[in-house]
């Protein structure tokens, strides 16, 4: 409530619009959630953590297209981001882009060697390349 209250008094807030799309996106509310992010992203296109939450939102609606996309964008103007790094990774390797999986796994490890997380994927995926 005092979040929305802030938000109509200043509807160009981008870090609370930020803020109730994470408790949005907390609370199962998807597609609020999403609104919330596009909302930022309208006032601060280079908000990335509303960018990731995009991602994440519309990951988990099973939208991986855009997802990527906004992924890829936020490690495109961050590349030493390995978090973003690895939830690209992971939803390229869902799609079946093992290829671009393990490179986002192996930047993910030039960022942090000690990801174990990142190190077991890439293991996993090193000789799969992308399906035909």
């Amino acid at each position: 409530e005092h979040l929305s209250r802030g938000i109509r008094r200043d509807p160009d807030n981008a870090d609370m619009l930020f803020n109730l799309g994470q408790i949005l996106l907390r609370l199962g509310r998807i597609d609020e959630a999403i609104a919330a992010y596009r909302s930022v992203l309208k006032i601060d296109p280079r908000h990335l953590d509303a960018r990731s939450g995009l991602a994440t939102a519309l990951a988990t609606q099973n939208h991986l297209d855009p997802a990527i996309r906004e992924l890829s964008e936020v490690v495109r103007l961050a590349p030493n981001m390995p978090d973003a790094h690895f939830n690209l990774a992971a939803m390229l390797e869902q799609k079946g882009r093992f290829g671009e999986a393990l490179h986002h796994y192996r930047e993910v490890l030039r960022i942090d060697p000690s990801d174990a997380a990142a190190a077991q994927a890439a293991a996993r995926l090193r000789d799969k390349g992308d399906k035909p």
